[in-house]
């Protein structure tokens, strides 16, 4: 899924970038599960943190920045703009994500804390019930596979976090534009390394090269 592949892309963007967050949840995955199996379905309520970051990479860098088309059936008036019957209407959810005046806590920060209790954004999820954060839209045009995407971000996610640990070397900077372009520039070559955290990852690689 796009979706789930892109989110996973952009979540390890962030974390690789704070070593703080990683090292977050690194020790969450530690605490919950330990080194020596993989993360289960019925281990996600335990481990808030990785919960945050998935809701927080959403809001950041939500797929669908213009989510999908829609049509004005009649004339109305939204935020004092005139919008006609049969107008085409976009919702920038990138924009929406990022709005100051729903989160004043450093809106353009990767700051994963900001969903626990007690944070600016405690109780706010990606399901369309708040408008404030809207990866899948909201109401009856919402993404009908909203919860199906979700899943498949929680398997890719708890396999690549039980499999490895990463780090970004120093001097590593990300940047963006946007205007009429929103554009990804790149600041500098870095690199990334990946180290295996547990005994289920070099089972896993073992059992793939005797499966060729």
């Amino acid at each position: 899924m796009e979706t789930a592949a892109v989110t996973m892309e952009w979540a390890m963007v962030e974390l690789l970038h704070r070593p703080d967050a990683m090292a977050a949840a690194t020790s969450e995955l530690d605490r919950v599960v330990g080194r020596g199996r993989w993360v289960t379905e019925s281990d996600l309520p335990d481990l808030p943190y990785l919960d945050a970051v998935v809701k927080e990479t959403m809001r950041l860098h939500p797929v669908g920045p213009l989510l999908i088309p829609h049509q004005a059936r009649e004339d109305a008036v939204v935020g004092g703009y005139d919008v006609p019957a049969g107008a085409r209407v976009l919702v920038n959810a990138w924009a929406v994500g990022r709005d100051p005046a729903s989160w004043p806590e450093a809106p353009g920060a990767f700051r994963p804390g900001r969903f626990f209790a007690g944070g600016s954004a405690e109780g706010v999820g990606v399901h369309g019930t708040h408008f404030q954060l809207l990866p899948f839209g909201s109401g009856r045009r919402m993404c009908p596979a909203h919860n199906l995407v979700m899943k498949e971000v929680w398997r890719r996610w708890r396999t690549l976090c039980t499999g490895s640990r990463g780090g970004c070397r120093t001097g590593c900077t990300r940047g963006h534009e946007h205007g009429g372009i929103l554009r990804a520039e790149r600041k500098s070559e870095g690199a990334a390394r990946c180290h295996s955290r547990a005994k289920a990852a070099g089972a896993l690689l073992r059992r793939s090269r005797l499966a060729k």
